[in-house]
């Protein structure tokens, strides 16, 4: 763990090198997505050579049937932890795939808000899966935290966002500007809602042995949103791409918590 945040700094300090150095003109905007991806690879192998050198852990191949069955048995919780990851992404993906450059870029700075807003809950996502995988003593706690974090972000996320895309961006044009405050506010829940799956989902259903039940809602909502986007992207991307968002979360929360407390699971928490 020592390690880490050397790691992170050098994973970052490798990706400004390489935009200072490379990026040069307007057109070069192309090429940040491969630098980041090489920064974060380089970062992935230090983080990977440091535990094995810490744990004296010896690699060894495995036949993929092994980890096919592996996926298969865990398939629930392989999809409720895999594919919200990608939805930043998809949304980012569907509004280039019928817009402009200059729209994929306002959906863009709207998900990397909404993505830094939603870091800390993500950081203790992991921090009580893995505390609450072994022991449950907590877990009211936990949802307790996880919830309130949420709650405290979206909030903040709502009112800061004119002071942010003021300060951050310099906008001169004020249409543009009221367009991108207005996308921020919009994709503001989203903090609270990390807050409820992290709790009810991942460190809720999944820790209690519910991993179909927990993919299942996972696959369904992204599905129910990817159809709700395609019927406003037409209109307006940047509407659809951000109910894509909206709808994928906040549907996945609100079922989370429905099945968490159907299945009456509180009264088997502390």
């Amino acid at each position: 763990m020592k390690y880490l945040p050397l790691v992170s700094l050098i994973g970052r300090l490798i990706f400004v090198v390489l935009v200072l150095l490379f990026i040069n003109k307007p057109s070069h905007y192309i090429y940040i997505l491969m630098f980041e991806s090489i920064a974060l690879l380089i970062a992935n192998v230090l983080s990977f050579s440091f535990i094995i050198a810490e744990y004296s852990i010896q690699l060894k191949w495995i036949p993929f049937s092994e980890v096919k069955k592996y996926l298969y048995t865990n398939k629930g919780a392989f999809i409720s932890l895999f594919i919200p990851s990608m939805l930043s992404n998809t949304a980012i993906f569907l509004v280039g795939w019928f817009g402009l450059p200059s729209q994929v870029s306002i959906i863009q700075l709207g998900v990397k808000v909404s993505n830094a807003f939603s870091t800390v809950n993500s950081i203790l996502t992991q921090v009580f899966y893995t505390m609450l995988n072994r022991v449950k003593d907590r877990m009211k706690l936990s949802f307790l935290i996880l919830i309130t974090t949420g709650l405290f972000l979206t909030i903040t996320m709502y009112f800061s966002a004119n002071f942010i895309i003021k300060h951050w961006l310099k906008i001169n044009d004020d249409m543009l500007f009221d367009s991108i405050v207005s996308l921020v506010q919009l994709l503001s829940p989203i903090p609270l809602f990390m807050g409820l799956i992290s709790s009810f989902n991942i460190n809720g259903l999944i820790v209690f042995d519910k991993d179909t039940l927990a993919g299942s809602i996972t696959l369904l909502t992204v599905l129910v949103a990817l159809m709700i986007a395609l019927m406003f992207l037409p209109s307006d991307l940047i509407l659809g791409g951000a109910l894509f968002l909206l709808v994928a979360r906040g549907l996945n929360a609100i079922l989370s918590v429905i099945f968490f407390v159907n299945k009456k699971m509180f009264k088997q928490i502390k």
